[in-house]
């Protein structure tokens, strides 16, 4: 993360970020520096019958050395962003969270090695063991034998601090959507994810997961982890997106000399995100409130087939357990006809200052420079919307110079 911050500066320098970047990218896809500015943007977004929900921006990778004390402050940064959630008077609030910012990937990594190489059935047991620590029971470490005494001890601290998460989301009643990541982290995500649905997720979904529909394999790791969970006497909550990283996915896959994950064409991710999601409604018409989803996407297609399946099955709109959810700055042209046609639509909201935000920009241009390709419609109004920021920040600086010149 540092190092993109630090090629991004040293590309830019200083002054170039706040002149091009804030104005641009910045404006475009985050709230602002300060939790005003942030609540004067939802105040914009609730006027419209969107819901906002704040989008947390700290994350890791694989490699990054990350002190456990700074997992420890990243903690406690993620907690003081429960009060601005709860604040927010949104009904239903959502926060989105990466589990990377809590622990090491490096560790998720290893956990995740652990997870593919099980059966279900011991998947379940993981889950079971990591689910009980969090209730406060003692874990059992069997299960994680092949760890180091380190990553042992560094588990035991991310178990402690997604205990301390999840019972801050309890109190304050804001549900979690935790974010999936890289295929060679995301088994251990969910291996977390899952167990804080059987530690929280008792009464209502309040811990989802992320399923990214560009994977092969998608729609049997949502059917399979949903079975784990419900064997566990847990309510599930889906995020259902289409996912970002393929770029570095494929290239990954090649350089490692192993099959794709991801799917060959778009259209094929489109017939598996479609899939899942009616999966997940037709759960849902199944066992109500027990499940919830969001269709997370910016595709009118998609969103066209979800709002069918809906009224086939006379789920409610509003009240039924389907949310819509795009990112701020992008696909208004269906969030805004969908909020007042009277559906639960929401907007993710990151906010922070320029240089803590930017490694966050940097990697969503690097994610979003492929998936854009897919919708030219969306592709073409951002890049209007990007270059009329643009125009107006020339005027108002020629206008500037003028009134200087003048005086």
């Amino acid at each position: 993360m540092s190092q993109i911050m630090n090629v991004m500066q040293k590309m830019c320098g200083p002054i170039l970020l706040k002149v091009f970047v804030k104005p641009t990218l910045y404006n475009q896809f985050v709230a602002g520096e300060t939790p005003g500015e942030f609540r004067n943007c939802v105040n914009r977004l609730k006027s419209a019958n969107l819901r906002p929900f704040l989008g947390v921006t700290i994350e890791s990778d694989v490699g990054e050395e990350t002190r456990e004390s700074t997992f420890d402050k990243n903690t406690q940064k993620i907690l003081q962003c429960f009060d601005l959630s709860e604040s927010l008077g949104v009904e239903g609030p959502f926060l989105q969270l990466k589990i990377t910012g809590v622990t090491s990937a490096d560790l998720i990594a290893r956990l995740s090695d652990i997870y593919n190489q099980s059966s279900t059935a011991t998947r379940q047991i993981l889950v079971k063991n990591i689910a009980a620590c969090i209730s406060g029971q003692e874990m059992s470490m069997q299960p994680f034998d092949q760890l180091e005494p380190e990553e042992r001890e560094s588990l035991m601290l991310a178990v402690q601090r997604l205990k301390e998460i999840g019972q801050c989301a309890s109190k304050k009643m804001v549900r979690v959507l935790v974010d999936a990541e890289y295929t060679y982290i995301n088994p251990g995500l969910s291996l977390f994810t899952l167990a804080m649905m059987v530690a929280f997720n008792q009464q209502f979904p309040l811990i989802w997961n992320t399923y990214q529909c560009y994977l092969k394999k998608t729609f049997e790791t949502a059917s399979t982890e949903l079975g784990i969970v419900e064997n566990l006497g847990g309510c599930f909550g889906a995020k259902v997106v289409r996912g970002a990283y393929f770029t570095q996915e494929r290239l990954r896959a090649v350089n490692l000399g192993y099959p794709s994950p991801i799917c060959d064409t778009y259209e094929h991710t489109n017939q598996n995100y479609n899939r899942v999601v009616k999966y997940f409604l037709e759960h849902i018409n199944l066992v109500g409130p027990r499940c919830n989803i969001i269709v997370a996407t910016h595709n009118e297609e998609s969103v066209q087939l979800a709002i069918e399946r809906m009224r086939e099955m006379n789920i409610d709109p509003l009240n039924g357990g389907v949310h819509f959810g795009q990112l701020y700055g992008m696909c208004d042209q269906i969030s805004f006809p969908l909020a007042s046609a009277g559906y639960a639509v929401y907007k993710c909201v990151p906010y922070g200052p320029l240089l803590e935000v930017l490694p966050f920009l940097a990697r969503r241009a690097m994610e979003n420079k492929g998936v854009l390709t897919g919708s030219r419609k969306e592709k073409t109004l951002l890049w209007q919307e990007l270059k009329r920021r643009m125009k107006n920040m020339m005027r108002l600086k020629t206008k500037h110079d003028l009134k200087v010149e003048t005086v």
